[in-house]
């Protein structure tokens, strides 16, 4: 009969991870280098992004101050829901080398699909 001092030893020893965690592994484990490069980003993002966190910054105190029953607020919910994704998306597709198309997306996406979403919302909530 196995005690629990050795059931923790026979099992599981932390020495084993090591060569996991150290980012080293033994040729039986993987096949790969040790050392992957990270994913990167281009410095042409740093513009848009902070321009996509003025209008959502701005447009979250502006929609906290109607006084519309929270329909700006439920609105700007869901556009952040569809609009973070997207963004991450775009970043993901292309991290070294973004298009003009994909930077304007960023920096200028998101008040526009906010008026999108809207007035969609608006038509939507009368039919």
């Amino acid at each position: 009969m196995i005690n629990e001092a050795q059931q923790s030893h026979v099992f599981f020893h932390p020495s084993t991870l090591l060569p996991i965690l150290s980012g080293g592994a033994s040729d039986t484990l993987m096949n790969e280098s040790p050392t992957k490069s990270p994913l990167s980003f281009s410095e042409n993002y740093r513009s848009p992004l902070r321009c996509a966190l003025a209008w959502i910054g701005l447009l979250a105190l502006f929609c906290t101050g109607v006084l519309d029953y929270g329909a700006s607020s439920r609105t700007f919910l869901y556009t952040v829901g569809v609009y973070v994704p997207l963004l991450l998306l775009i970043m993901l597709r292309r991290p070294s080398t973004p298009s003009r198309f994909d930077l304007f997306l960023i920096g200028s996406g998101f008040p526009l699909f906010f008026l999108v979403a809207r007035i969609f919302l608006a038509w939507a909530s009368k039919v």
